[in-house]
């Protein structure tokens, strides 16, 4: 595995540069990682190019020995462009203009493109042939505006909505053929005309489920494009460019919020890096986190046949005066490193270098302080990068969808968002089971060719398709382990209901027909002949013709199977995730027997 770390040039004294890349090399990192930030440091004002200062620190990095790992600074475009083009800013709901700081230029405006493309080709134009450059990262954790929240979405900019629509029409061969999708009849929603449709405005209150799925999707594939487009850019400059992203994993809500598509903007790319952070507190739970992330984005990777990167991950605590969260050591890095290895990391970036006294990101992680010197997490790093680390092996293993419109959908519509819990637990209950895990997206469950000895698991895929059901069933007829979660199936692809959950077919394979999902009313729920462990989650209400392998206290099956198909009728993922660890283990313990006769 290769290591790094992120330096900034810009924010430092030239007189302290090559000290600290010296003081990089020799803990022994191979790359610096620089650039989402700095546009503002090559061109002054608009148009006004200047390199000196930056030429200085790429040679400088090529005589100590590093690469350089550059980025196209459009995650933070210059104050001068807003200043003098502030329709380039992306637009809430409500009208209102991204309140600043980053990821608030809006993909489609046509000055920001235009100024962002010359950035682009004039940088990689000047350091092409440039003896320390490793590769190009993509901007900084591509999202839509950094949004995460339901009442401040982005980006609703006139030139994005009727994008928005263009986009709709190359989904829907007819006005017609988007009315009966969506079901819009009710409340009188039939559109007559293509600009008639506006994007939702509120999470709070979607509206058509169709509408709400659609311009998620569509939020989602604009992150992408702006990634496409970008790395085209790049390779028109020199196609042997070594191209890559930095994708914040950030969970099933955050996928949604921020219009992430993991495989759309793999696509075309050399690497795929993961920002990964932790902080847990608890050194257990960091490894958890850590290894979700990292099987989340490095199953993107794979498929993508992209390198797997860990682009950006804390390289040392924060120097705060208030509590902000996780547990340091000086072995912090060790567990950490290793975990990061062993899920698959070929490389590995600290993120960052030095400590930041001012800016936005002042005090935030670093390895060593505000005056650059060494510090015990440094003198550690080269014992530490020097040692033989384990390295997971990913043969035949479990595959977990990783439904990316059921988030989606979920966002507007599910109150328990069980969406998290739920998938970060199924993860959880293998990794625990000594499992490794691969997570497939809609495509590569459709595109995967199954062996006998595999296992699917559906942890939450209420959007579940023709094509997608179709693949399930594929899997059944070859004798995979197919398991399903109780949220399986409700949905077609444009958020209509099926006549039965889960699904087209899936009810007859599986011996179940899913009615809806209750908690547990009044109180938790038990299991049989075992009221001291509780269940309160998600139960289904259900009509089963199979077998039975655990019940709840009253005898109603939590467990079934038909054949290899089993069907678990309450949230498992949520129980087993937010479970203390000695439920934890009497979980696994009461369980494993019962499905192991399967």
């Amino acid at each position: 595995m290769i290591a790094g770390t992120s330096y900034y040039p810009d924010n430092f004294p030239e007189s302290e540069w090559s000290r600290d890349l010296e003081h990089i090399r020799d803990c022994g990192l191979k790359l610096v990682r620089f650039g989402e930030f700095s546009w503002q440091w090559y061109e002054h004002r608009e148009n006004e190019f200047g390199f000196s200062a930056f030429d200085r620190f790429m040679d400088l990095a090529h005589r100590v020995g590093l690469g350089v790992v550059l980025c196209t600074g459009t995650a933070a475009p210059p104050s001068w462009l807003l200043h003098h083009y502030p329709q380039v800013y992306m637009i809430d709901q409500h009208g209102e203009r991204h309140p600043g700081g980053r990821h608030m230029m809006s993909y489609n405006e046509p000055a920001a493109r235009q100024f962002a493309e010359r950035s682009i080709l004039t940088l990689a134009g000047h350091y092409r042939r440039h003896p320390a450059l490793h590769g190009w990262q993509i901007d900084n954790e591509p999202t839509m505006g950094e949004s995460a929240e339901a009442e401040r979405m982005y980006d609703y900019h006139p030139v994005t909505r009727a994008r928005f629509v263009e986009f709709l029409k190359d989904c829907y061969p007819s006005l017609a053929d988007l009315n009966r999708a969506w079901h819009t009849s009710f409340w009188s929603r039939t559109y007559t005309n293509w600009e008639e449709i506006e994007p939702p405005y509120s999470a709070k209150h979607p509206g058509n489920p169709g509408l709400w799925l659609a311009w998620m999707r569509f939020r989602a594939r604009n992150v992408a494009d702006w990634v496409a487009w970008q790395r085209d850019l790049l390779r028109s400059v020199d196609s042997t460019f070594l191209i890559g992203t930095n994708i914040p994993e950030t969970g099933p809500s955050g996928n949604a919020w921020f219009g992430q598509d993991y495989e759309w903007q793999a696509r075309g790319l050399d690497y795929v890096g993961a920002d990964v952070y932790a902080f847990q507190g608890d050194r257990g739970e960091e490894a958890e986190v850590i290894a979700y992330s990292c099987d989340v984005l490095r199953s993107t990777a794979e498929q993508a046949r992209a390198a797997f990167w860990v682009s950006e991950t804390a390289g040392g605590p924060p120097r705060k005066p208030w509590a902000s969260g996780g547990w340091w050591g000086e072995d912090f890095l060790a567990p950490a490193t290793e975990t990061f290895s062993r899920h698959g990391a070929e490389v590995l970036l600290y993120f960052r270098w030095r400590a930041e006294p001012g800016g936005a990101e002042f005090g935030g992680h670093a390895t060593v302080g505000f005056d650059g010197v060494s510090s015990p997490l440094s003198a550690g790093l080269k014992k530490l990068l020097n040692s033989p680390a384990e390295r997971m092996e990913v043969g035949p293993t479990v595959y977990l969808h990783y439904s990316q419109d059921s988030f989606r959908l979920a966002a507007g519509w599910d109150p328990h968002f069980a969406a998290g819990s739920t998938v970060h637990g199924w993860h959880r209950w293998f990794v625990d089971h000594g499992v490794g895990v691969n997570f497939l997206s809609d495509a590569g469950l459709v595109a995967k060719n199954w062996q006998a000895q595999d296992t699917l698991v559906l942890p939450y895929t209420t959007v579940l398709g023709s094509s997608l059901a179709a693949a399930v069933e594929r899997a059944v007829r070859a004798g995979v382990l197919v398991i399903l979660a109780p949220f399986t199936g409700f949905f077609d692809e444009e958020a209509l209901f099926h006549q039965v959950a889960p699904g087209p077919r899936l009810h007859i394979l599986s011996g179940v027909q899913v009615q809806t999902l209750e908690m547990p009313k009044p109180q938790p729920g038990h299991w049989e002949h075992h009221p001291e462990h509780e269940l309160s989650v998600l139960t289904a209400v259900a009509k089963v013709e199979a077998s039975s392998l655990a019940r709840a206290e009253g005898g109603n099956p939590l467990i079934v199977a038909a054949g290899r198909v089993v069907s678990f009728l309450f949230d498992l993922g949520t129980l087993y995730e937010t479970a203390a660890a000695t439920e934890r283990e009497w979980l696994r313990n009461y369980l494993d027997p019962r499905l192991s006769q399967v």
